[in-house]
């Protein structure tokens, strides 16, 4: 047990401590008089021992109660305690005075020190648990109740929800107002949650621009409902300095249903679903759950280990073959990287490259996915195989990379690959975060003569407004309209729109996640120029894909 638990334990009993030790300081005070009597009186020396329950009741009741035991003790042993016990020989009234002094003064003096050392606790404790800038109780406070409440056994027809409200504009109001204003808005913010709740509850500062509580809801509706009236709340404007100012506060929220143990991942989790909320505008908050941050938080290990197997030959590319859709014949592939970790065995890519893309590595993954590739060309050139062109996947951080486009020249000149061999396929949905800067640095890729493709094409928000005007020549049709076609009509509809609007636009048309005979023929009655996915192939080793290719002889393939 922690000495941090033992005095936890402490505070929480100290009722019962105290209640406890009142009856042991006065059996110690009635042993000390009882042994000083039978030792002869106090002529001898042992009256000191008297020190031992003043001791006690100092260090338990501070100096109140290290004097009240002194004056008791003392008298015991002053005019009702002879020198000596066989002669019934009665001290002096000075003598006994004198003594009672000296404990008075000792019992004052240990109390007054316990009483100055726990003040100062008692401070180090609360600036350990509270928000200095607010008053307000801070994260670490939250952490124990949270964990308190895991490790109870509560009502059980009832979930406690742990609700994060978060300052979007923090930064823009401090950089305005100054961070007095920032702690002003937050003590009003918190005054709001208090007065929104059926009963008191206590409000937590989490980090420098969120709020924290913990609520028991019967279900996800009812919490959700909170959130909403919250949410409304939260539209009005605050006020700072006899100035009104708008505060952007997004929610998130997450039952705290005790699948991880650790109290920082519910927070993490919440945290984490008011920066959703903010992207995606829902200011009624968004109800999450703890599984997610438990996955987060292992993808973000193995994302610590991407560098070292990049450079230690754990990842490696595939390549999944396109092919024509009225001839079955290969015109180029997709290349997609695989991870086969020593002890994880085989990552998927979902695992690892969405969490890239918001962090440098992406760079660095889409540096070693055009290399590879790339020198597999040169090597495919080589063995005879000069028709293939190859596809790889950028990300809109590669764009927004100033020297992304010399690093992409770069790798062609070294591994000598003419540049209309190489396309590069970026999301729609990533485009349209940046839509300017991606246009002119596609633009710059493609009078290198270097092919350009829209991958997830019809997920995105701007699909025809900007269309145009990028420098595209395929679309990738989303594989969920794909896998779709045979059972939905609406998919049917769209699909057969894209195929017609891109041809129109001179662009070509790829359909990934071909996976039946049927979906193959819609798609070639639709005039689909390139079909991908299980029906024609697998993704395959260079090796393989090399076998497959030279054993088809212009064939079509379905391997």
């Amino acid at each position: 047990m922690k000495i941090d638990d033992i005095f936890d334990w402490i505070e929480k009993h100290r009722f019962q401590v105290k209640l406890f030790l009142i009856p042991t300081i006065i059996f110690m005070i009635a042993v000390v008089y009882m042994f000083v009597i039978v030792t002869g009186g106090t002529k001898n020396v042992f009256s000191h021992t008297m020190y031992l329950p003043i001791a006690l009741a100092a260090f338990a009741f501070g100096a109140k109660g290290g004097v009240l035991t002194a004056l008791v003790g003392g008298l015991l042993l002053g005019p009702f305690m002879p020198i000596d016990t066989l002669t019934s020989e009665q001290q002096d009234t000075i003598s006994w005075l004198y003594r009672i002094s000296y404990f008075v003064l000792i019992g004052f003096l240990m109390g007054a020190t316990r009483d100055i050392a726990g003040i100062y606790l008692n401070r180090i404790k609360w600036n350990a648990s509270h928000d200095s800038m607010t008053g307000l109780p801070n994260t670490f406070a939250l952490e124990r109740v949270i964990k308190e409440l895991l490790d109870s056994n509560g009502d059980e027809s009832k979930t406690y929800y742990l609700l994060i409200a978060r300052l979007g504009n923090q930064a823009q109001i401090e950089a305005s107002f100054g961070v007095q204003c920032v702690n002003g808005i937050i003590v009003q913010l918190a005054d709001t949650i208090r007065n929104q709740l059926p009963d008191p509850a206590e409000v937590y500062r989490v980090g420098t621009e969120g709020l924290g509580f913990v609520r028991p809801a019967e279900d996800e509706y009812a919490v959700k409902n909170l959130g909403k009236k919250l949410g409304h709340t939260f539209t009005k404007p605050v006020e700072f300095d006899k100035i009104k100012i708008h505060a952007d506060v997004y929610q998130g929220i997450v039952a705290l249903d005790g699948k991880a143990r650790d109290p920082q991942l519910y927070i993490l989790r919440a945290n984490h679903a008011t920066r959703e909320a903010s992207n995606n505008r829902q200011r009624n908050g968004i109800l999450t759950g703890i599984d997610d941050e438990i996955k987060i938080k292992e993808n973000l290990k193995v994302l610590g280990e991407l560098s070292d197997a990049l450079e230690c030959g754990q990842v490696f590319m595939h390549y999944q073959p396109k092919v024509v859709t009225s001839t079955g014949v290969i015109d180029g592939v997709e290349a997609l990287m695989r991870w086969q970790h020593p002890v994880r065995g085989n990552i998927p890519p979902g695992n690892f490259i969405p969490y890239a893309e918001n962090s440098t590595l992406i760079d660095q993954i889409t540096y070693f996915a055009l290399n590879q590739s790339l020198a597999q060309l040169a090597e495919w050139d080589k063995n005879g195989l000069k028709n293939i062109h190859v596809a790889v996947n950028i990300s809109i951080r590669n764009l927004l990379n100033p020297d992304f486009f010399k690093t992409v020249m770069q790798l062609l000149e070294t591994h000598g690959v003419n540049a209309e061999r190489l396309e590069l396929e970026v999301t729609e949905s990533s485009v349209v975060e940046d839509m300017e800067t991606a246009i002119l640095e596609l633009a710059k890729l493609s009078k290198a003569n270097i092919i350009i493709s829209i991958d997830d094409f019809g997920t995105g928000y701007s699909s025809l407004q900007y269309l145009g005007k990028m420098p595209v020549s395929i679309i990738k049709i989303d594989q969920s309209f794909i896998t779709s076609l045979l059972n939905k009509p609406g998919s049917q509809k769209i699909v057969s729109a894209a195929i017609g609007l891109a041809h129109n636009l001179g662009l070509k048309v790829v359909a990934e996640g071909v996976e039946n005979r049927d979906t193959y023929d819609f798609l070639l009655d639709a005039g689909c120029d390139l079909i991908q996915g299980y029906y024609v192939s697998r993704p395959l080793q260079a090796s393989e894909l090399e076998k497959t290719c030279k054993a088809s002889k212009g064939r079509p393939v379905h391997v």
